[in-house]
């Protein structure tokens, strides 16, 4: 007789970007039919992208129409006490705040993952308050789940000291589904834009947000513009979200709008990612580079700043850093690709992105880390 499934709920408050990705990548790769997600989430089309995602796992559904803390909190109890879920598994730190009490209610096993990193911009958001709430959930959760090393330091220097770190912090690495990003045709971009002769294609991908720093693109952009007015390169922006709109303002007040094209997010970025000349990522911080990654794996030239999270994900490949911010080095580092593209060293660098970034593994542990945790005496 088969086994049933274990049931898992997974507590997403925003399931978007490097979220949804996560979950998606991560259930491609668990063993057939051996948990089943219960989701919990804002009842959002993100959501329903993600319930698409993990379909062949039978998902059941707990959707919250008050995305607060009562909400969230009435439906983990509910997949705790009527769904039976033997594991609670919450993805960013919000998502923890709200699940922790209900976990620790149920005695639950209860992983909080860290899907960003603690920032002074943060702490200045909670306050006192907010970061001892943020401190104590991180303390009562069974495990707290790092997605790269970057984000375990960063929880030991601004949440908490080292021994509770080594005693409750697990590192997995953030993977990439690299099927997704081998043997890629290229999307044929430069007729679907209808791109002048021998454009340059910038890439950016992502939200419009001030974590992604589209907005040092921007000014690297307008530098550009001014050194080489004759050049036919042009910035290609896939995302959705945050201050689109406000930054389609701006561009269109710096006289830039020809050097921008905007495309909405794609499930697959794999071959509109290909078809790039390069990838701009100006983050300011990043828990892993999950596209830098992708990027790596395509063999695509990549252009990132030095942030946490980003400097671990490029240590090490091809790709070109600059400094956090530092809108002439970004437009330097662009020039100089221009001028020397490097897309042969990339694509050299390919194999052993695709050997590094593999979520395979990443799933593997995540798969051990489930079965200590509910099997645990």
């Amino acid at each position: 007789m088969q086994q049933a499934p274990t049931k898992v709920a997974l507590v997403i408050r925003w399931p978007t970007g490097g979220i949804r990705t996560h979950v998606k990548y991560i259930f491609k790769y668990f063993p057939p039919g051996k948990y089943q997600p219960v989701i919990i989430a804002p009842d959002s089309p993100e959501t329903q992208f993600l319930l698409e995602n993990v379909r062949d796992f039978n998902p059941i559904a707990r959707l919250v129409k008050e995305s607060n803390v009562g909400g969230f909190a009435s439906a983990t109890l509910a997949a705790i006490f009527k769904d039976r879920v033997r594991l609670v598994h919450s993805h960013g730190f919000t998502s923890g705040v709200m699940a922790c009490a209900p976990a620790v209610l149920g005695r639950v096993p209860h992983i909080v993952t860290a899907h960003d990193v603690v920032t002074d911009g943060l702490k200045q958001k909670l306050g006192s308050s907010g970061q001892f709430v943020l401190k104590t959930s991180l303390r009562l959760a069974t495990i707290v789940h790092a997605v790269g090393n970057d984000v375990a330091e960063n929880l030991s220097l601004q949440v908490t000291d080292a021994a509770w770190l080594k005693r409750k912090v697990r590192v997995i690495i953030n993977g990439v589904d690299v099927r997704q990003f081998s043997n890629v045709t290229p999307r044929a971009l430069r007729h679907e834009l209808q791109m002048p002769e021998g454009a340059f294609m910038i890439g950016y991908m992502g939200r419009f947000m001030a974590q992604k720093g589209f907005r040092i693109l921007i000014d690297a952009v307008q530098k550009l513009d001014q050194e080489l007015p004759q050049n036919p390169f042009v910035v290609v922006a896939v995302g959705s979200g945050g201050f689109m709109i406000e930054d389609q303002e701006l561009i269109a007040k710096r006289g830039l709008s020809h050097r921008f094209r905007f495309l909405p997010l794609v499930e697959n970025p794999a071959p509109t990612l290909a078809a790039m000349d390069c990838l701009a990522m100006p983050s300011r911080w990043e828990a892993f580079g999950v596209l830098a990654a992708e990027a790596l794996c395509l063999g695509v030239p990549l252009i990132s700043s030095n942030c946490i999270g980003l400097r671990e994900a490029t240590a090490g490949s091809p790709a070109k850093n600059f400094d956090v911010g530092d809108a002439a080095q970004l437009a330097a580092a662009i020039r100089g690709e221009m001028n020397n593209p490097s897309r042969r060293e990339a694509q050299t660098y390919a194999p052993e992105a695709v050997r590094r970034f593999d979520v395979a593994r990443s799933a593997q542990q995540l798969d051990s880390l489930y079965d200590e945790l509910i099997h645990r005496v």
